[in-house]
């Protein structure tokens, strides 16, 4: 499937069997003072439509798909949460697919909102179009031609825009459009090297695809782990891949979480646990501290309930100097791995600011079939770091020349030697320096 920017935390609640006002009453349950929403007002709408309408033919489906995606807009507009938004069954179904690293029907390609000329935008941004961020090496769209940094304009001849009525939305719609069933075959219309390029049309055979989340390669003795996601199987990997090189002699640790949009906190845990001890001095070590049912412009002391994930035993590298590599894809649970190893190990982190998804969603299913990818809680790092919209800014600031000279093991990327936020954590890495 494609790659989702705002992949997260993600669990299905079957709410099939309730009426709509229950699904609304489920999602935004009463607390004193408060009263539910009117379902009433809502039939009279529609009756109205249905009765009084110049065009007698509006369908009933668009019309709950509208007043759906109109409670999530609200949401995102309000609360300034870009990632409470409604998902297409085969969107829904292509995230959870990606989160358990598996892409059926793919073409071996990662999306990221757009903003000015192509680039990736900011939290803060104001997105303008789709980018390619990620193509995977020897899979159909990197054999196609595609690259990172194109303009993703048409699928099928269809232009993105028509794909939502928000960007965000679009994004999250866009998977359906470029997914299939293998063998078959999409058009993709794109802008080469963002909005100053030729416009190019690719077709491209979908395939079945199981993607490793992690990849590894020593660099003498500094092990470097390139984690691209947090999926069900990246625990089992990098533990596997850890032994491996401290076997093979790594006594110091690169982790490359650039680009990385999260995923399963579970599949973090596991991986900031290879790395730091249970106990530190008597005093339980913590990942994350996940903050519930809160007051908007608050503060996380009004939340009705915390949720603390500790670190679990079992460590296998607490010994060595860990670098953390990270820049502005660097999202969600990649943001919570790196918080966690860096106040509770002493990592250094290397590269540029962060994406700033503070934030865990859940994933609702409603009766018509649709998703509502909703926003449950705010994270805080150990130290009770916030980061939504802010991210994190490394100790040691890095700036890349250009996108095209990163390094990675997953997907195109430059020679090591050209990556300078690598070369920063390879001289760290090997003299063990530390800083904020």
């Amino acid at each position: 499937m494609l790659c989702l920017c705002y992949a997260c935390a993600f669990a299905a609640v079957n709410l099939s069997q309730t009426s709509a006002a229950g699904v609304i009453h489920t999602l935004f349950p009463s607390v004193p003072g408060t009263a539910s929403l009117s379902s009433a007002s809502l039939n009279q709408m529609w009756a109205d439509i249905s009765s009084q309408y110049v065009f007698r033919n509006v369908s009933r489906s668009q019309v709950t798909v509208a007043a759906e995606q109109g409670i999530a807009t609200m949401l995102e507009n309000r609360y300034h949460d870009p990632f409470t938004l409604l998902l297409s069954p085969s969107g829904a179904s292509g995230l959870s697919q990606e989160l358990a690293g598996k892409r059926q029907g793919s073409v071996g390609m990662a999306l990221s909102l757009a903003c000015g000329k192509g680039q990736p935008c900011p939290v803060s941004g104001s997105a303008d179009g789709l980018v390619i961020e990620d193509v995977l090496f020897a899979q159909p769209a990197y054999q196609a031609g595609i690259r990172n940094g194109d303009l993703l304009l048409a699928v099928n001849g269809e232009p993105v825009s028509r794909f939502g009525t928000t960007w965000p939305a679009r994004l999250g719609s866009t998977a359906g459009h470029v997914d299939g069933p293998a063998g078959t075959t999409v058009r993709i219309e794109v802008r080469a090297g963002g909005s100053g390029g030729q416009i190019q049309d690719f077709t491209v055979t979908r395939r079945n695809l199981v993607i490793p989340s992690v990849y590894s390669k020593l660099f003498g003795r500094v092990l470097y782990m390139q984690v691209t996601g947090f999926d069900l199987n990246t625990a089992a990997e990098a533990r596997a891949q850890l032994k491996s090189g401290i076997a093979a002699g790594a006594t110091s640790y690169i982790l490359d979480l650039r680009n990385n949009p999260g995923g399963y906190v579970l599949a973090a845990q596991a991986l900031v646990s290879d790395f730091v001890p249970e106990y530190t001095h008597g005093k339980r070590n913590v990942v994350v501290v996940q903050r519930e049912r809160m007051l908007a412009g608050q503060g996380q002391s009004t939340a009705l309930s915390t949720v603390t994930t500790n670190v679990l035993p079992g460590a296998i590298a607490t010994q060595g100097k860990v670098v953390v590599l990270v820049n502005g894809g660097t999202a969600s649970a990649a943001e919570i791995t790196t918080l966690a190893l860096r106040d509770e190990r002493g990592a250094d982190v290397v590269g540029s600011r962060t994406y700033g998804k503070g934030s865990v969603q859940v994933s609702f299913s409603l009766p018509d079939g649709n998703v509502f990818h909703m926003t449950v809680a705010r994270w805080f790092g150990p130290r009770g770091e916030g980061i939504n919209f802010s991210g994190i800014q490394p100790g040691y600031p890095v700036k890349l020349p250009s996108p095209s000279d990163e390094f990675g093991l997953a997907t195109q990327g430059a020679p090591a030697a050209a990556d300078t936020q690598l070369q920063e954590a390879l001289k760290l890495a090997v003299q063990g320096g530390s800083a904020g």
